[in-house]
């Protein structure tokens, strides 16, 4: 694997590594990938089709779309099949369509509880800012993060990709927000590791898209497998820690 620098500075610019919290390279063991179409794998070419890499890429008619999921498979997808390689376990593929952070949080426990891991990937939000808000989102990924930390496994926030050029790029201005409070979430989630995609896909968007300026093709897919396991790789020294707050309330509640 060939991992240019300036791609590991722009991850590393956002991730906390405390030693204190180490792990080790054993403790890689299963991840499951939370989100929406850009994680189940559909692809549209621009004119209209679509096909679901999940599923086999199966073609999918435009009115098909939100029947591209994962359902839980291991190993598929437009870019698990790279991290899998890459990492050399488990890949679950969690990625619905369409969904709202809302759905892909109401889905989280069940994916887990079905799914050995360590690593609970997120990537969630693009829907949210087509049809729905940005504030809601942060809230809903914030919720994920405390419930991958409950569950004792460590979670992976990565920023959404562009919409620029799409039929929807007039909501650009919405992804760059959301992405703003994403890269913000290490104030509240100390060591939490935020694995740029945004900023690495942006400089050649259409060459990484599928050819609708929303999807992933080959060369996104391949970059973005890559920049999730440097993510991983900087998750082993870098465990994300509750909110004070939260430390604060158990704290009280011991008596």
């Amino acid at each position: 694997m060939n991992i240019k620098p300036t791609l590991l500075i722009l991850l590393l610019a956002f991730t906390t590594v405390p030693c204190s919290q180490a792990q080790t390279p054993g403790q890689i063991n299963g991840i499951i990938t939370m989100g929406d179409s850009l994680t189940a794998g559909l692809a549209g070419n621009g004119r209209g089709g679509f096909t679901c890499a999940a599923q086999g890429n199966r073609p999918l008619s435009a009115a098909e779309q939100s029947s591209c999921t994962g359902g839980g498979a291991e190993g598929v997808g437009g870019w698990q099949p790279s991290l899998k390689q890459l990492s050399g376990t488990n890949v679950y593929n969690h990625g619905n369509s369409g969904n709202q952070t809302s759905q892909i949080l109401a889905r989280l426990s069940a994916a887990m509880a079905a799914n050995q891991s360590t690593h609970v990937l997120i990537l969630a939000g693009t829907n949210d800012t087509i049809r729905g808000s940005v504030s809601g989102a942060t809230a809903n990924i914030k919720a994920m993060i405390n419930q991958v930390l409950d569950a004792n496994r460590t979670p992976i926030v990565g920023t959404i990709p562009p919409l620029a050029g799409s039929v929807v790029g007039g909501f650009e201005p919405r992804v760059r927000e959301l992405n703003d409070a994403i890269r913000a979430l290490p104030d509240e989630f100390p060591g939490l590791v935020i694995v740029e995609l945004y900023n690495n896909l942006l400089p050649n968007w259409a060459q990484n898209t599928s050819g609708d300026f929303i999807h992933l093709g080959t060369t996104g897919n391949t970059l973005v497998a890559d920049l999730w396991w440097q993510g991983i790789q900087a998750s082993i020294v870098s465990a994300p820690k509750p909110p004070l707050s939260s430390i604060s309330s158990l704290l009280l509640d011991e008596d």
